[in-house]
């Protein structure tokens, strides 16, 4: 029963994996000589990398924090198996961006998707340990939020297609790096209050 709990972030992660897919595929059916623009690659792939953010949502989670294991199952149950819908996913995506967009660059995209990924779900760690029950609603809204202002205004829209397309995006390895230590580090199991026998 214990799994089956755990499991259903990662449920909600999938959801948001198949809307990524569904989405790419509509827009590849719509837009004009069935050509995905890089920019609006960039946004759909966002929208995938946020998934992991809803990982560590858990409305119980006053009653989670005084059972120790029940952390330490999250992080070996339901982020293995987040990380592998959104892995999935993103391999459709590729497969459907080899037609739909075959100037996209999806190296230095594959690393962006990757440390947006276990950054949001960083994020997430660190506010759920901080006493928030659903953190991936706040950190998918400020992607959101970024993701929207980016459309919005015109002049960052050179900012983003330069992270995506610029060869020295070297640097999003470090970023996953680093985010996976955050996030591990989140996810040590709280230690159950003591019981005081005097009040």
């Amino acid at each position: 029963m214990r799994w089956v709990v755990a499991l259903r972030p990662a449920r909600t992660v999938g959801v948001v994996a198949l809307g990524a897919l569904a989405l790419l595929l509509v827009l590849w059916a719509l837009v004009p000589d069935h050509v995905v623009p890089p920019f609006v690659v960039h946004l759909v792939a966002l929208f995938l990398a946020v998934g992991p953010a809803y990982l560590m949502d858990d409305e119980a989670l006053e009653v989670a924090q005084t059972a120790p294991r029940r952390r330490s199952l999250r992080l070996r149950v339901t982020v293995p198996v987040g990380f592998a819908a959104c892995g999935v996913a993103w391999l459709l995506m590729l497969a459907v961006l080899s037609q739909a967009s075959p100037d996209a660059p999806v190296g230095s995209l594959t690393w962006q998707v990757a440390g947006v990924a276990v950054g949001a779900w960083a994020a997430s760690a660190v506010l759920s340990r901080r006493g928030v029950p659903c953190p991936g609603g706040v950190v998918a809204a400020v992607s959101v939020l970024v993701a929207f202002t980016e459309l919005l205004i015109g002049p960052l829209r050179a900012v983003v297609e330069t992270l995506t397309t610029a060869p020295s995006a070297s640097w999003w390895p470090v970023v996953v790096v680093l985010a996976a230590l955050v996030g591990v580090v989140s996810c040590r199991d709280v230690a159950a209050p003591r019981l005081s026998l005097t009040s």
